[in-house]
């Protein structure tokens, strides 16, 4: 028979109470039962440690309540992560959202939760870029964890029109190419992403301003080629030379390309409350220009035209343009198209 001895102590009959407590609490799964376990746990170490014959069981509490100890913080990090987020405090959610990541750095949830937290900072009202570089590098985590098929994502819903998974690679995407984009300048590093933000998820419910931006690019690509054919033209006298051809038909690429992208923001504007008529408008013209350009000046077929985009692949925007077929006969030097 086990016996007791020293101040403070319990007798045989309380100490195998609380022991017997720390044994069935300590597989929870519930918090409060890991909670009652390490309470009855510490108490057992602290009013049975004279108890004889006891050592084997002081030795399996004491490396058990460690663990426990571990799981209630873990879970706390994570109300304490939730509540953050709830509230919009990206401060509060990106420093506890790091201490959950430490202890599984493949949280792919935790990712989508803070690169959103982070985009909401920086496109706020507020706009704190603070966060840009975490937000950027949560992201690019979550879609490389995003290319394993194993993983699944609890914290982006699907919708009516995507999956999960296919709604969070999208958002991903798209907010690394606004990063870059608005954040950083650097254009060459958000057209992938934005193209890619285009291919998954609700396509069609994408922002105006993702197509905007790859046709703002297309624009800058038509000015350089511009620029550089009215230079040539010049030194030629005015007269077109087969290199002035050659590069008014890249030109001519770079305006489809245009008009394909424009013609998309326009439409998903069109269609959404939110767009005042002055924006719709806005992008309305932009298309018209582009389109009467590519039609000897009319417009004949422009409805037609982007009610059929929907249906067209966009092309890729990182691709090569390429130029287009020289009509029969060929414009002049003069034949200059306006700057779209």
């Amino acid at each position: 028979m086990l016996s007791v001895a020293g101040f403070g102590q319990a007798n045989y009959d309380d100490c195998m109470g609380m022991y017997n407590k720390f044994l069935e609490n300590r597989k929870g799964p519930e918090m409060p039962k890991f909670q009652a376990a390490i309470t009855s746990g510490k108490e057992y170490l602290s009013k049975c440690s004279t108890l004889e014959n006891g050592d084997q069981v002081k030795s399996y509490v004491t490396k058990d309540i460690p663990r426990m100890e571990e799981i209630v913080q873990a879970n706390q990090e994570v109300e304490e992560l939730k509540i953050a987020l709830g509230a919009k405090d990206a401060e509060g959610a990106f420093a506890v959202g790091k201490k959950v990541l430490a202890r599984n750095s493949n949280n792919v949830d935790v990712m989508l939760a803070l690169a959103l937290a982070g985009q909401d900072a920086a496109f706020g009202s507020a706009q704190v870029d603070k966060f840009n570089d975490d937000t950027l590098r949560y992201a690019k985590a979550a879609l490389d964890r995003l290319n394993d098929p194993a993983v699944t994502v609890n914290y982006v819903k699907g919708t009516d029109c995507a999956d999960s998974r296919s709604m969070s690679v999208g958002a991903m995407n798209n907010l690394v190419g606004r990063i870059a984009w608005y954040k950083q300048k650097d254009k060459t590093a958000a057209l992938p992403y934005l193209y890619r933000s285009t291919q998954s998820g609700c396509a069609a419910k994408q922002p105006p301003e993702t197509f905007q931006m790859i046709g703002s690019t297309y624009q800058e690509g038509f000015d350089r080629i511009e620029a550089d054919r009215q230079a040539k033209l010049k030194a030629a006298g005015d007269t077109d030379t087969e290199e002035t051809k050659a590069l008014y038909a890249v030109e001519l690429g770079y305006i489809d390309r245009m008009m394909d992208a424009y013609g998309r923001a326009y439409n998903l504007a069109n269609a959404d409350a939110k767009y005042d008529a002055d924006r719709k408008a806005t992008l309305l013209a932009k298309v018209k220009e582009l389109y009467t350009f590519r039609h000897d000046e009319k417009a004949d077929g422009l409805d037609e035209w982007l009610k059929g985009l929907g249906s067209k692949k966009l092309p890729d925007p990182t691709s090569k343009v390429e130029p287009v077929a020289m009509p029969d006969p060929a414009p002049s030097a003069s034949a200059t198209p306006n700057k779209p």
